[in-house]
C-alpha cells in the first residue's frame, strides 16, 4: 500500500510549521494560517508567555490549599493535616487581585506548567517594608513530592535571606527565577513566561487601554473610563466620576459636611482664623438642591499655644525652642543650673502639620505610575491629625516623621549598651481605626537611610518638654552608672 495514497479523494494533509520558534511580542500564532499575526486594538501579546494580572477568579492551572501547620503532629509526614482552616483567609481572590489573607494556616499559591524549553518566571508582588510578622517563599520544583516538614525548613532558613528588588518608592517587590523545560511546579506566584505558544491575544481589562502590537495595557487617569478591550479611554460626562483604572463612570454625589475640612491660617499679629477647603480629588456637586456649600471662614482668634518644646516666632510659626532652654508650648525659658534639657518631639496639638512631618499619598497598584491627587492626605485637627476623606480605593495615606539629628538619652552612661529595656529613646502614639471599608490597614514602619552614620557633635532632634535633675559630682552633672537611677531628692 502506498501511504501518499488517500482513499475517496481525501487531499494530504497539510504539514504543520516546526514547533521551535514563538511569535514575538504583541503578535499571536493563528492556527488556521499557522503565521503569527499582530494583535488586535484592545488587546496585547507577550509572545511567549501569558501575564496574570487581573483575578477575576483562580485562573486554570492555579490552585490554592492551605494546611494547617501549627500543631506537631501536622508536621509529621506520617499523618494527615487537619482541615480545620478558615474560610476566605490565606490567598484569595477579592476585587479582581489576587491577595494575601492573615491566615493561621500555611497558604500555598500553586502555578503548574510544562516548558517546552528553558524559560523563567517572574513575579510583582507588594510587602510593606520592614514587616516582620510574614515569611514570604517562593519555590520551583518538578514532579517529585516535597513534605511539609521539608517546606517549614526552607520557610525558616535559607530563604528569609531573599530580598527581592523594590521599586523605588512604595512597597512592590519583582523577582525572576530561570525555570528548567519540562514540568515545573511554582508556589506563590502570579506571572509566568515561556509558555508553549500563545494563541489568541488576551483582551485588556475594563479601566485599562492598548494599541496594536501592545506587550501590555496601560491604565485610564482618573475621569475616565473603558470597558474590557478598549483601544482607548473614555472621557466620563461633566456630571459622573471615575477613579484612575476605572471600567465605568459614577455619578457625583451631593456635596455634604464631609467633603471639607477645617484649617488654620497662619498667625498674623498674633491673630488666625479657621478657613475650610474641599476635600480632593474635587468629585461632589454643590450645584444641586440640598448640597452643602463651603463653610464661610471662622472669626480672628488668638493663636493657640505650640507644642510642648515649641514656640511662636515672629512669623506665627511653631518651631523648636533653642539649645538648652525649654517650653510648655509658649515662651521658651533656660534650664535651670544643673539640669539637663530632655529632647524630643511631643506633639499632642494638631492645628498644624509639624515642620519635620510630610505627608503623601500613592496608588498600591503595580504598573503604570500614576499621581495621586490628594494634595493632604493627613489633616491636622485640633486634638488629632486624621486621613482625609476620600472616595478613591487602592491608595496609602502616608504621613512621615523625619528625624535627621537622633536622639540622646542625657541620664545613660557614655560607655552603657543600649537596649530594649534601656533605650535611647522610644516612641508611643494613640490611634483609633474608624474605616468605611474593612480592607484598610495601618502600618507603622521604620526606614533608615543605607549609608547610616553617627553625630558626635550634641545636636539631637526635637524641643524640649522638660529638664531633668542631673546629680553632680565635685560640682559638676555625672551620668549614672549601669543599675543605678536618680532620685527626686538627691
Amino acid at each position: 500500500m502506498n501511504n501518499l495514497e488517500c482513499n475517496d479523494e481525501v487531499p494530504l494533509p497539510i504539514r504543520g510549521v516546526n514547533c521551535s520558534f514563538t511569535c514575538g511580542a504583541g503578535m499571536y500564532l493563528d492556527i488556521v494560517t499557522q503565521r503569527c499575526q499582530l494583535c488586535p486594538k484592545g488587546t496585547y501579546s507577550l509572545g511567549d508567555g501569558i501575564r496574570y494580572d487581573v483575578f477575576d477568579e483562580i485562573p486554570p492551572n492555579f490552585e490554592v490549599e492551605n494546611v494547617n501547620i501549627l500543631p506537631e503532629r501536622n508536621i509529621d509526614t506520617n499523618m494527615e493535616a487537619i482541615e480545620d482552616c478558615p474560610i476566605r483567609k490565606g490567598w484569595i481572590v477579592r476585587n479582581a487581585e489576587l491577595i494575601y489573607v492573615p491566615s493561621p494556616c500555611l497558604s500555598k499559591f500553586t502555578y503548574n506548567v510544562d516548558l517546552i524549553r528553558p524559560g523563567y518566571v517572574e513575579y510583582v508582588y507588594r510587602l510593606p517594608r520592614n514587616n516582620r510578622a510574614l515569611i514570604f517563599n517562593v519555590n520551583v520544583r518538578n514532579d517529585k513530592c516535597r513534605s511539609y516538614r521539608d517546606e517549614m525548613k526552607q520557610l525558616m532558613g535559607n530563604n528569609l535571606k531573599k530580598k527581592g528588588s523594590s521599586e523605588e518608592g512604595n512597597d512592590w517587590y519583582r523577582d525572576r527565577i530561570e525555570l528548567k523545560s519540562g514540568h515545573n511546579v511554582i508556589s506563590w506566584t502570579v506571572m509566568s513566561y515561556r509558555l508553549q505558544q500563545v494563541r489568541k491575544c488576551t483582551k485588556c481589562p475594563g479601566g485599562t487601554y492598548s494599541g496594536i502590537g501592545a506587550k501590555q495595557c496601560r491604565f485610564c487617569r482618573a475621569g475616565y473610563y473603558s470597558s474590557p478591550g478598549s483601544m482607548q479611554c473614555i472621557r466620563c460626562p461633566l456630571s459622573q466620576y471615575s477613579h484612575a483604572r476605572s471600567a465605568f463612570c459614577i455619578n457625583r454625589p451631593i456635596c455634604s459636611l464631609n467633603d471639607y475640612y477645617p484649617v488654620l491660617k497662619p498667625c498674623i499679629n498674633g491673630k488666625t482664623r479657621t478657613i475650610f477647603v474641599k476635600v480632593q480629588p474635587n468629585i461632589c456637586r454643590d450645584d444641586l438642591n440640598g448640597a452643602i456649600k463651603i463653610p464661610a471662614p471662622g472669626n480672628e482668634i488668638s493663636c493657640p499655644k505650640c507644642n510642648p518644646g515649641m514656640h511662636l516666632n515672629s512669623t506665627g510659626q511653631c518651631v523648636f525652642c533653642q539649645k538648652n532652654y525649654y517650653s510648655h508650648g509658649e515662651e521658651c525659658h533656660r534650664c535651670p543650673i544643673d539640669t539637663l534639657p530632655n529632647y524630643g518631639y511631643h506633639y499632642i496639638i494638631w492645628n498644624t502639620l509639624p515642620p519635620n512631618m510630610f505627608t503623601k499619598c500613592e496608588y498600591i497598584v503595580e504598573g503604570d505610575s500614576m499621581s495621586c491627587t490628594i494634595d493632604n492626605a493627613w489633616i491636622p485637627t485640633g486634638s488629632m491629625i486624621q486621613t482625609s476623606s476620600t472616595q478613591e480605593k487602592g491608595i496609602a495615606l502616608e504621613l512621615g516623621l523625619q528625624i535627621h539629628d537622633g536622639f540622646s538619652n542625657p541620664l545613660l552612661a557614655f560607655n552603657e549598651l543600649t537596649s530594649s529595656h534601656n533605650p535611647i529613646a522610644h516612641i508611643t502614639f494613640d490611634f483609633e481605626m474608624k474605616c468605611a471599608d474593612d480592607s484598610c490597614v495601618l502600618y507603622f514602619i521604620e526606614d533608615a537611610p543605607s549609608q547610616s552614620y553617627y553625630r558626635i557633635l550634641t545636636d539631637f532632634s526635637g524641643g524640649a518638654s522638660t529638664c531633668l535633675q542631673c546629680p553632680k559630682y565635685n560640682g559638676k552633672c555625672v551620668h549614672c552608672l549601669a543599675g543605678e537611677y536618680i532620685t527626686e531628692t538627691k
